[in-house]
Formats: structure tokens, sequence, C-alpha cells
């Protein structure tokens, strides 16, 4: 059986779709992945930021509270 000229086209056209909605997909999934590793990123260096804010209120905090801070009248 002999396939037309107008089927080997549809064939053709199948397979570059195909393989451009695969191509997307892959795209896709590598954006995602590179997000979410930046934002996990993100969030550590904002939990670091606050342990260090609370950190150094909670140092002062201390210090005031002993009668050590200079900085006080």
């Amino acid at each position: 059986m002999a396939i037309g000229k107008i089927a080997k086209i549809a064939i053709a056209w199948t397979f570059i779709i195909s393989g451009g909605l695969y191509a997307f997909y892959l795209a896709k999934k590598d954006v995602n992945s590179n997000r979410v590793l930046i934002m996990k990123a993100k969030k550590r260096i904002a939990d670091k930021e606050m342990a260090d804010a609370r950190a150094a209120y909670e140092e002062k905090k201390v210090k005031s509270a002993s009668g050590h801070d200079k900085s006080t009248p």
C-alpha cells in the first residue's frame, strides 16, 4: 500500500508538532526546577537574616536588662 503525498506531509507534521511539544515540556520542567532552587535559596537567606536579627535583638535586650548597655542614659 502506497502512502500518498498528503499523508506523508501529515505524518511529518505529526512528528514535528510532537517533538515541539516535548521540547516545550522539557524546557518548562527545567525552568520550574531552577525556579524552585532559587526560591529555596531565597528562603534560606531570609531565614538566616531573621535568625541574625532575633539574635541581635535578644543580645540587646539582655544587655539593657543587665544595665551594661552604654547607649542608654
